[in-house]
């Protein structure tokens, strides 16, 4: 497996946490009486947040799997 596969499977999996997560919000917000429009709203607001948080976990595992002289993270 190359790094570019590793980096799109771990982005699809990412993307998959994301869209259960906000599922999950909907459904609660909808239980709680929330209008479609607060519903929509707190929908994109997730969104935003999750594509910068989705990025800086690709960059940091792209970091840690590329920098081979990082310090090592093993006791020893």
């Amino acid at each position: 497996m190359t790094l570019d596969d590793l980096i799109a499977r771990t982005a699809a999996s990412l993307e998959r946490q994301i869209e259960k997560a906000i599922e999950y919000d909907e459904l609660l917000l909808a239980e709680k009486g929330a209008t479609q429009a607060e519903i929509a709203e707190h929908v994109a607001i997730r969104r935003e947040e999750a594509a910068g948080w989705k990025a800086e976990c690709l960059a940091e595992i792209q970091r840690g799997l590329t920098h081979v002289d990082a310090p090592s993270t093993r006791i020893q």
